[in-house]
Order: structure tokens, then C-alpha cells, then sequence
């Protein structure tokens, strides 16, 4: 596994058991959402990489998997700063606002990703409304099996 990509599923980690947590607060209800929120974060990473992988046949040609892969996994460490906030918005100032944090973290991620396939001489149309089609995507499935997950622990 990409070592760049740990952090970006940690973050999703605790932002699923900060979800989980605020609903039912019992070991079981967050260590699922924990666990199930980083699982579905990694396959969103890893499809988002392949769909950019799909549709860049210059970046495609020229770098391989590898480099988009690692290029999803470095840009979406700027998911950290949002996660930071949502703790400081959660424990410190009782706000219900988790959710919020992590879909502005996955838009601002993947719109970086598409800034930096560009560089690599992605297509410019390609590279900024399918890591943005992506993003929204990526949110609502993430949202959407928090949701599940959520009501799994019970």
C-alpha cells in the first residue's frame, strides 16, 4: 500500500467514528463506523485513481498507475487539516459538524488531484470535472455508508 495513503484513511477514520460517535457513543457503534468508514474511503481512493487513471491517456502513457495512485494518495493528505477541525468543532465546541469538514476535505483533495494530474499533461476538461464529478461522488457514497453504518452498530 501506498505509504501517503495512510494518513488520508486515518483521517477518514476518525471522522467516521466522530460521526458514529456523536450519534451513539458505545465502543461497538464507533469501532464499526471506524473501521467501515476507512474501509469505504479506501475503495472510493482507489476507484477516484482508477477513473483519473481511465480518462488520462496522456498521464496514462507517460507515468502509469503508480504515479496517479500516488498523486490521489498525496493530495488527499489535505484532508488532515479538515479533520482537525472537525475534532476541534466537535469536542471543543460542541458542533455538530463532521460532515460538513470531511465533504469540503474530499472536494478541496480532489480538486488538487486534478490540479497536479494536469501538470503531469493530463487534459484540462478531464482533470478538473471528473476529479470534481468524483468528489461529489466520493461524498455522497461516503455519507451514505456512514449512514448504514451507523445503523449496523446498533
Amino acid at each position: 500500500m501506498n505509504r501517503n495513503l495512510i494518513p488520508p484513511l486515518l483521517c477518514f477514520a476518525v471522522l467516521s467514528g466522530l460521526a458514529a460517535h456523536r450519534e451513539n457513543p458505545t465502543f461497538k457503534s464507533v469501532a464499526i463506523a471506524t473501521l467501515g468508514g476507512a474501509l469505504v474511503a479506501w475503495l472510493c481512493l482507489w476507484l477516484l485513481g482508477r477513473l483519473l487513471y481511465l480518462f488520462n491517456r496522456k498521464v496514462r502513457a507517460a507515468h502509469g498507475w503508480t504515479v496517479v495512485n500516488e498523486t490521489v494518495a498525496r493530495n488527499f493528505l489535505f484532508l488532515i487539516p479538515y479533520t482537525v477541525l472537525a475534532l476541534i468543532a466537535d469536542q471543543i465546541l460542541g458542533w455538530n459538524a463532521t460532515l460538513t469538514f470531511a465533504s469540503a476535505g474530499i472536494m478541496t483533495s480532489g480538486t488538487a488531484v486534478g490540479a497536479d494530474l494536469m501538470k503531469l499533461g493530463g487534459g484540462k476538461i478531464a482533470n478538473m470535472l471528473l476529479p470534481m464529478a468524483g468528489g461529489m461522488g466520493f461524498t455522497t457514497l461516503w455519507m451514505t455508508a456512514g449512514m448504514l453504518l451507523r445503523v449496523l452498530a446498533r
